[in-house]
């Protein structure tokens, strides 16, 4: 099978020896500029390159190899190189003003089945960035893609064809048995999965936190013997004698996950007095609200460290003679979330970690949840409101915390539980760009905003004109758009009216009136003059 490519493409490459050096050669010929990124190359240098390739006529798109070097990052060792100069990249496109598309290649950060285990869950946080990449920046963003280590000619032709045909495929994986799709599916009724109990000793990480102390308590009623909670914080007054109140033995730890000296130390103490761990809950989360754009090396370490750093410090020192190891990540990881990049590449890379540990002979499972109605979280009214917005309803904790013992028992590796109203959730993430990540899941098929039902519609177009209005204006995510103040007071001029004119009229399917967009208007007004037209 001949390799074939349409147009001229810039391949970035590392220097890697291995996959990167082999896809390096196999990609370049007629066609292809390659250029050798050093490590730890400025974003301004990367904005430079890319300028440059972008000025002689013809430039189709951008593939990056990048995300093969796996050293530590001089400027934040916690980072690996590649992943580093994956978020660079991104930032650099962005700054540059470029509209081509940008592909990130990586190996072996996804699997397609048990016969093709995980075997870098390092690289999986550079899918977390493309996920969050495609949102924030639909206008540069192609996808990723998942290659052999061996560049064959039919390997190197399935990707040329990927990124020919781009559109909503926009996360694959190139195997030997052709070219596989990334979805979410809905898991089939199996049944009664069975009820999952502990034995001897639990570890439960973030155990002072809100999320960690109902794992704790569903862990005390179902008859674990002993509980050691461990947390940077204390645990709340009281929480040790209502477990033990329960029959359980509760010992309080200081430990930072992040740090490899102190989950060792609380390795040894644990052994020392007879109670190694029989199963591990991670339960420390990760935030960030920042965007792409605006997220620096550092705010990116330290906003995943619990988790990246974290969770292997825990495989290394506790993973042996377990009945579970769980780790708790958040649905954004899944498909990503505006200004959350550094969160969901911890995220993926939990996915990948579990994926990874599975072959390596530990009961691994990621569990991804939606919000829980737990915690001060849920106090916060402006996150209520992006949940709400996103079709996202609080899940009971006593509800969670069956499903996690069913999954426990059906020995599960990732699964994502949520409670979604899929027909809102999928009006708002295929509003910028389209996707075929949820296409398989049969109530979420991206209906056109006309054949949602009118009780769903004016949600939906209130969200599709915030989703726009942030495009235009070339905001990070859609709720930095103030909807009750004038289109004009944020920055919208007459050029930028006519752009989002466009963008309203194409992606809400319907021919809007050019004049419609009237730059007094709030988003709010906007959005209901848009309603009209679909009560005419």
């Amino acid at each position: 099978m001949a390799a074939e490519r349409s147009g001229r493409w810039l391949v970035l490459d590392p220097g890697c020896p291995g996959w990167a050096e082999n896809w390096s050669a196999a990609l370049g010929g007629a066609g292809t500029r390659t250029v050798r990124v050093p490590a730890g190359v400025s974003r301004e240098d990367l904005a430079d390159l890319v300028r440059d390739a972008a000025s002689e006529p013809g430039l189709s798109g951008v593939v990056s190899l990048l995300a093969a070097a796996a050293e530590p990052d001089s400027r934040e060792p916690a980072v690996p190189v590649g992943v580093a100069g994956t978020l660079a990249l991104v930032q650099a496109m962005a700054d540059a003003g470029m509209t081509v598309p940008l592909w990130c290649l990586t190996r072996g950060a996804v699997s397609v089945g048990a016969a093709d285990p995980v075997s870098d869950s390092g690289q999986a946080r550079v899918w977390g960035l493309g996920f969050v990449a495609g949102l924030e920046h639909p206008e540069i963003w192609g996808g990723l893609a998942d290659v052999p280590a061996e560049a064959s000619a039919t390997a190197v032709a399935r990707l040329w064809s990927v990124l020919a045909r781009g559109g909503d495929e926009d996360q694959v994986a190139v195997r030997a048995g052709g070219v596989f799709g990334r979805r979410v599916a809905r898991v089939p009724e199996r049944g009664a999965r069975g009820t999952w109990r502990p034995r001897g000793t639990a570890l439960v990480l973030g155990g002072g936190g809100a999320l960690g102390r109902h794992v704790a308590g569903w862990l005390a009623r179902s008859g674990c013997e002993h509980i050691v909670l461990a947390s940077r914080g204390a645990v709340p007054e009281g929480f040790e004698a209502e477990l033990a109140a329960l029959g359980a033995e509760v010992a309080v730890e200081r430990c930072d996950l992040t740090d490899r000296t102190s989950v060792a130390a609380l390795a040894r103490r644990m052994r020392a007095a007879g109670a190694a761990p029989r199963s591990v809950f991670h339960c420390a989360g990760a935030a960030d609200m920042t965007g792409l754009r605006d997220l620096t090396l550092r705010g990116f370490a330290e906003a995943g460290a619990a988790k990246t750093a974290g969770a292997p410090h825990l495989a290394e020192f506790f993973g042996a003679d377990l009945d579970a190891f769980v780790l708790f990540a958040c649905f954004p990881g899944v498909w990503g979330s505006y200004g959350r990049g550094a969160s969901v590449a911890a995220d993926a890379y939990l996915d990948g970690l579990a994926r990874h540990l599975r072959g390596a002979g530990v009961p691994a499972t990621t569990v991804t949840w939606g919000a829980w109605a737990a915690g001060a979280t849920l106090d916060h009214p402006v996150v209520v409101e992006q949940l709400r917005r996103g079709g996202v309803s609080p899940l009971p904790p006593e509800g969670a915390l069956d499903t996690l013992s069913a999954l426990l028992a059906g020995g599960v590796t990732s699964e994502l539980v949520i409670d979604l109203d899929w027909a809102r959730f999928a009006a708002v993430f295929t509003a910028r760009r389209p996707s075929a990540l949820i296409g398989e899941i049969s109530w979420a098929p991206g209906r056109p905003i006309a054949e949602l039902p009118e009780t769903e519609r004016g949600q939906a177009l209130s969200d599709l004109t915030r989703i726009e209005v942030a495009a235009v204006l070339g905001l990070s995510r859609p709720d930095l758009v103030r909807p009750a103040e004038s289109l004009a007071g944020q920055g919208l001029d007459d050029d930028l009216a006519k752009a989002l004119h466009e963008r309203l009229s194409r992606r809400a399917g319907v021919a809007f009136p050019a004049g419609s967009v009237v730059r007094s208007d709030t988003p709010l007004e906007l959005a209901a003059r848009l309603a009209t037209v679909f009560d005419a």
